[in-house]
């Protein structure tokens, strides 16, 4: 995938640098490219413009040796998935609704969405590390369950929706944790919206009882 419009023909007709010239109709769907086409995990280093096309967008991350083979430095070729199958979460990248592929949820490699939502990720009781909506989603992600015995399993809200780090997109219930707590768990962002949970006490003992 990284050997795409690169600037050297791989190919003998040279199909692989076809329709890689950057220009007004085509500059925002570029990214940076690697000097070298690589980069050392952990360090990058920059290069020129490369055109994005939907066949090179989500697609793996080579790694040789230690290194990384980008297709883009800044790891946007994992962004705005055009197969669904590859998507990880769902959320804003500069303001616009996208997303955000599979490779890159809980790596840490980058922050892509605007509320860093691909990197919300969390250790289970049982040490497996997961994104933090496939706790409580009625699925067992770990091997040992731990993701579906967290205690805030226990209580759940009765109105589901669609959780931005769920790629099937089917509708599920929240841990009532997570309502109005700074953090839009929803595509439509309801979960922060307190006019929509019935809560009971006043103060400090107030708290949702959806």
């Amino acid at each position: 995938m990284y050997e795409i419009c690169d600037g050297f023909k791989e190919c003998l007709d040279g199909r692989d640098e076809q329709n890689c010239e950057v220009t007004e109709s085509n500059i925002y769907s570029t990214c940076a490219g690697n000097g070298d086409n690589s980069t050392i995990i952990g360090q990058k280093i920059g290069g020129r413009r490369i055109v994005l096309f939907n066949f090179t967008r989500c697609g793996i991350i080579e790694l040789y040796l230690q290194k990384e083979y980008l297709h883009c430095v800044d790891y946007m070729d994992q962004t705005n998935c055009s197969d669904a199958s590859r998507v990880g979460v769902t959320c804003n990248i500069n303001n616009f609704t996208s997303t955000v592929s599979s490779i890159m949820v809980c790596s840490g490699k980058s922050q892509l969405c605007d509320d860093n939502m691909e990197n919300l990720c969390y250790m289970t009781s049982g040490g497996c590390f997961i994104h933090k909506h496939k706790f409580c989603d009625g699925f067992e992600d770990c091997a040992d369950g731990s993701d579906e015995a967290d205690p805030m399993c226990l209580h759940l809200t009765t109105t589901p929706c669609y959780r931005k780090g769920n790629p099937e997109m089917k509708l599920r219930p929240l841990a009532l944790s997570w309502l109005g707590d700074g953090v839009v768990d929803c595509l439509d962002g309801k979960d922060e919206d307190r006019t929509v949970w019935p809560t009971c006490g006043r103060g400090l003992t107030e708290h949702f009882v959806v």
